[in-house]
């Protein structure tokens, strides 16, 4: 009984309408609204809402929404929020792949907001879009769910958000190994089998190809110049030259146009770590900033991205230099967290510390023209799933109460991380 009188107390506040006292029958056509995280008083977020399956809404806790070209990590590349079904896989906190048990109709008309991450990544998310999230430097209780338009709102100027887990994916049957590949891509000629190595790195060098099974022999280097290095051998003629990983390469799109094939991003942690250090032995330091690797537009993006889909939250930007052909160089630079070992090279290895953080930041969030967006709903436990080209974390479950929506209703509006998290009541599928 108290409950009930608790829940008949609360109050609706709506752009066109005087508050109302709540009556689990009441009808509260065209509104959105959500909880003020514990507190009962539910504020109006949008006047325009229809329910994803058409019907009239009694009331809904929020219209968690993203943008329909976000990008989608899933394990078999990438997608877009507007491309997702129900049973599609993709990747949650852990990164463990997780389902899509619902993915809802499109929905325009909605207040939006461009989420901009501390990388300078953004997505585009309507106003009553979910994100687990605490203003920077205030306590942990604050750790919570909020709405993008209560964190707008907000006099808090950063926002923390939890950091995924490297994505899971299985191993694969590579053509090339990727180690031999990441150093290839680092340091190697565009058009050879050859690797040019420093003379404090030959011995290292030579020993990494020989622990995975390469033969490395010098070839026209010149007197006081780098090393340079062919894995290929003079068996053979033209493409079918050298040895098994010689061929591979010469196959690989990447051959004659560096940047990583798409079937190395699609390889298992192990395999892409081998990428990766591979490409930071080659044209990768450790410094007081953390790791960096300097390389040009195409491939440090694409190993911007082979470190987010490894659970590091990597930055990326052009240094102009008139020396250089293409204008300057672009630095790709992170603090290792789940990579424990980035480089093989023991001199670099032993300058690297590992970040102990767990967080990343939202910089910015601003108001945009409404662009379409839809909900989808992850069958996790925390209905946190990976979202953007960053990979960062984001809340999007979309939960129906049941019944006559008493003790849920009461959940949602007094402490909504503890409950379902948001909710819509629909006329005609529970009835009233």
């Amino acid at each position: 009984m108290n409950r009930q009188k608790n829940i008949e107390q609360s109050t609706f506040r709506r752009p066109t309408l005087a508050r109302h006292s709540v009556a689990f029958n009441i009808d509260v056509p065209k509104g959105i609204i959500y909880g003020d995280g514990g507190g009962q008083k539910l504020g109006c977020m949008s006047a325009n809402f229809r329910s994803p399956e058409g019907g009239r809404v009694t009331f809904a806790i929020a219209n968690e929404a993203l943008a329909l070209h976000t990008p989608i990590p899933t394990p078999d590349g990438w997608t877009t929020m507007g491309e997702l079904q129900a049973g599609d896989m993709i990747y949650g906190t852990t990164g463990e792949p997780v389902t899509v048990a619902e993915a809802f109709p499109v929905q325009v008309g909605r207040d939006c907001f461009r989420v901009t991450f501390l990388d300078g990544t953004s997505v585009i998310a309507s106003d009553g879009h979910l994100w687990k999230a605490k203003p920077s430097g205030w306590p942990k209780q604050y750790n919570r769910l909020w709405t993008t338009r209560q964190m707008y709102e907000h006099k808090a100027k950063r926002w923390a958000i939890p950091i995924p887990g490297p994505q899971q994916r299985p191993e694969r049957d590579l053509p090339m190994d990727p180690y031999l590949l990441g150093y290839w891509l680092g340091d190697g000629s565009t058009a050879g089998c050859n690797i040019t190595v420093g003379d404090e790195d030959l011995e290292a060098f030579t020993a990494n190809m020989i622990e995975i099974g390469v033969t490395v022999r010098p070839v026209g280097t010149k007197k006081g110049a780098a090393n340079r290095m062919t894995f290929s051998d003079k068996s053979g003629f033209g493409a079918d030259m050298g040895g098994e990983q010689a061929r591979a390469l010469r196959l690989l799109p990447c051959y004659r146009d560096k940047h990583i094939p798409e079937e190395y991003f699609l390889a298992s942690i192990d395999q892409r770590i081998a990428l990766l250090q591979g490409l930071l032995d080659s044209d990768g330091c450790a410094a007081k900033p953390g790791v960096i690797f300097v390389g040009r537009e195409r491939l440090s993006r694409d190993v911007f991205q082979l470190l987010s889909s490894l659970g590091e939250r990597p930055t990326i930007a052009f240094s102009a230099d008139a020396r250089s052909r293409d204008g300057g160089t672009w630095r790709v630079s992170f603090n290792p967290r789940y990579v424990t070992k980035c480089f093989r090279l023991a001199r670099k290895q032993a300058k690297v510390v590992r970040a102990t953080r767990t967080e990343t930041y939202i910089a910015s969030i601003e108001p945009v023209e409404s662009v379409p967006v839809r909900c989808i709903r992850v069958d996790a436990e925390d209905s946190l799933f990976q979202a953007g080209e960053s990979c960062q974390l984001t809340h999007n479950t979309h939960h129906w109460t049941p019944g006559q929506h008493g003790p849920a209703f009461y959940e949602l509006t007094n402490n909504p991380s503890k409950g379902p998290g948001l909710a819509a009541v629909h006329e005609g599928e529970h009835g009233r």
